[in-house]
């Protein structure tokens, strides 16, 4: 029977237990190397990270909303679900009318006869076509 040492007196880099092992060993095993390696990798990543989280949530919310495929809602409801209207995918004009999508789900902000906010709430049906959004089509010259 083999004792294992620590050797160098080496610790691991995500938990700080003494290493016993290999003399390259870095981690106590792999529930550490990813804890460790998903630590790094979140202070540079972290704003993609939260905006793909906000993403997610934003369309699961749509989603909800709009269990038929089309849907009229209070932006109030939306907002308690803890909507974020500031974060979208894409933009999809249509007379006159701007649709704010998360992914396969958009909305459009109206107001109805009572000046109430809603959102009309649409699922992209994969079978229409879809024309590129140009940005650049409502830039005046300077």
């Amino acid at each position: 029977m083999r004792t294992e040492v620590n050797f160098r007196g080496r610790n691991c880099l995500a938990c700080g237990k003494p290493l016993v092992g290999r003399m390259d060993k870095k981690f106590c095993d792999t529930y550490c190397r990813s804890i460790f390696h998903n630590r790094s990798k979140r202070t540079h990543e972290r704003l993609i990270i939260e905006t793909n989280q906000n993403l997610r949530k934003t369309r699961t919310i749509l989603k909800t909303l709009c269990p038929q495929g089309k849907a009229t809602v209070r932006r109030s409801i939306a907002r308690d679900m803890g909507f974020s209207f500031e974060i979208f995918t894409s933009i999809f004009p249509t007379k006159g009318q701007l649709y704010y999508f998360s992914y396969e789900y958009g909305y459009m902000p109206i107001l109805d006869k009572r000046g109430v906010q809603k959102m009309v709430i649409v699922q992209m049906q994969p079978d229409k076509h879809v024309s590129i959004y140009d940005p650049w089509q409502y830039v005046k010259r300077a």
